[in-house]
């Protein structure tokens, strides 16, 4: 669980301090003319939401359980942002009648991406590196103004600012004023099958 509010502390961080169906996806990179990588880039550079709500799933691979949570990402003026969180934690086993417990909380991300909050520490390190479209390190799909692509594990620390052992799935839509509007991470690995989903406003 760690490594996943890493990934989308990073990920919903990004805007702030960049302008402020599992794995699949398409099997070469193209677009119909609506966008290019160089866009999205542009497109994430201009994008300075007020907030963000982003939910995750889990499936855990061993005991069989579906870990939820919920974050709403409050951008403020000064370059700071503001995490409310709510997930749910596995239990050891024999430690609690049921097997997760809820967590909730709220985080201060600072400027260079400090905490101030309960979260693993390593999380500031990774929430300050730059997020990083890289057409050479994705294979991708641009239809409509939708991003599809894939990153494989090894280039996932280059593009995400986190390094993750499994492909990464990811689909991440402009909206019309040039901005990014939405995005969802879907990746797995022998613990289970992530899900993380975006939504700025």
């Amino acid at each position: 669980m760690k490594k996943i509010i890493a990934l989308l502390l990073v990920l919903s961080s990004i805007f702030a301090f960049s302008a402020c169906n599992l794995i699949g996806g398409p099997d070469q990179g193209s677009t119909d003319g609506s966008a290019t990588i160089a866009d999205y880039n542009t497109a994430i550079s201009a994008t300075t939401p007020a907030s963000a709500n982003i939910s995750v799933t889990f499936d855990n691979a061993s005991p069989a359980v579906t870990l939820e949570g919920e974050y709403i990402v409050v951008y403020n003026v000064d370059g700071t942002a503001t995490v409310s969180y709510s997930y749910d934690k596995l239990n050891q086993i024999g430690a609690a009648d049921e097997p997760v417990t809820k967590i909730t909380g709220i985080v201060e991300i600072g400027v260079d991406g400090s905490l101030s909050g309960s979260l693993d520490s390593t999380v500031a390190a990774a929430a300050a590196k730059k997020f990083n479209l890289d057409e050479s390190k994705m294979v991708y799909s641009i239809s409509m103004g939708t991003l599809d692509a894939t990153v494989k594990a090894n280039n996932t620390e280059s593009v995400f600012g986190v390094a993750i052992p499994s492909d990464v799935h990811l689909i991440m839509r402009m909206s019309s004023d040039g901005k990014i509007g939405s995005f969802s991470l879907n990746y797995s690995d022998a613990k289970g099958a992530s899900s993380i989903v975006c939504i700025y406003e």
